[in-house]
Formats: C-alpha cells, structure tokens, sequence
C-alpha cells in the first residue's frame, strides 16, 4: 500500500526504512542477561536523569507509559518507553494507534559506554516480561533499516519482523510505502489504516 501528502513546502529531505518488529507475549519470555550488572527500575513517569532530559522524549510520554531505566550502581546505563496508546513514530511522520493488549517499545537508549553489552536486549525482554504479566497479548518495536546493532538487539530478543515503511519527505512531498507480511498484532500506523 502506498500513500502520498503534500504538507506544503519545507526545505526538508528525508528518507527513511522503518522496520516493524512484533512479540507474542503469551508465550515464554527468556531474559537476554547482561554483560555486566544492572537492575530495572519501572517507572510511570518520565524520569529526571540527565540521559533521559538530553534524548527529548518526556514530550513524547502519555498517561499510561511506562519507562523502563537500567542502572549500573547507581548510574543510570540505558531506558526505553513503553506505550499502550497513541504514540508518535517520528522516523516516518506518523502515529502508531496501539490496540488494547498490545504494547509499543520505543525511544530505547543505552549510553555509548555501555553499548555491547547487552543492556539494549535485557531491556526489551524485561519490559516484555512486566507487561507478559499484566496479561498483554503482543509488543511490537521498530528500527530503522541501517541500525543493525539495534535490530540485532531486537532480534535476540525474541521478535520477528513482520513489515517495512519506506519513507520519503521531499520539500513537503510525502510519500509512505507499507509492505506487511505475516502479521498478528492489531495496531496500525494512521497511515496504513
């Protein structure tokens, strides 16, 4: 499926490849171990932490998010959000409507010197886990097509990739193709409905 939007002119030009990544939640959820030693805090706010502040997604943060931060002693390593309402999906200009049971992760960092170590993947099975618990059916995360670290990270963490966006913004020309295959999760971008 294809669509196309004229927002007007912008002195913008982007192209982006978004990968959709889906979890069945009512299977088991094996926890992908760090290298070193962290603990998950759960939180149902957007956290002071400077690593957090610097990423800007407090503005992003709805009622009924969650934010899932690793720390090294007291340090805070890596965090990622958890949506189970409409979220933004920046990379392509769009908004995920998220469906009742089901879950989105995004907004996931871990800090350069920590990087390769697992963090990313421990954070993505925990969060699975926690909302495996409150009974979600589904969890879906997205990476852009030319970050392989991160889609190695969702990988290892039980996800399978189920569709891709291709994105252009030329000078306010936009355009989205959407390539869907088997696919289990209800929730939909805006776009695609």
């Amino acid at each position: 499926m294809k669509k196309k939007v004229f927002d007007g002119f912008t002195p913008v030009c982007r192209r982006h490849s978004l990968y959709l990544y889906e979890r069945d939640l009512r299977a088991r959820i094996r926890i992908v171990e760090p290298k070193v030693g962290v603990r998950t805090v759960v939180y149902d706010r957007p956290v002071d932490i400077e690593m957090v502040l610097a990423s800007g997604v407090c503005g992003w943060f709805a009622a009924g998010d969650r934010m899932f931060v690793a720390y090294h002693g007291d340090t805070a390593v890596g965090h990622l959000l958890a949506a189970t309402g409409e979220c933004p999906v920046g990379e392509i200009d769009d908004r995920l409507l998220v469906e009742e049971n089901e879950v989105y992760f995004y907004a996931a960092h871990t800090e350069p010197g920590f990087r390769g170590n697992r963090i990313y993947p421990y954070l993505v099975t925990t969060a699975s886990e926690h909302f495996r618990r409150l009974s979600y059916e589904y969890a879906m995360i997205f990476s852009t097509r030319d970050n392989m670290r991160s889609r190695k990270g969702i990988e290892r963490s039980g996800f399978n990739l189920y569709g891709k966006v291709d994105y252009w913004n030329l000078l306010g020309w936009k355009s989205w193709r959407f390539t869907v295959g088997d696919k289990h999760v209800r929730s939909r971008l805006r776009l695609e409905c």
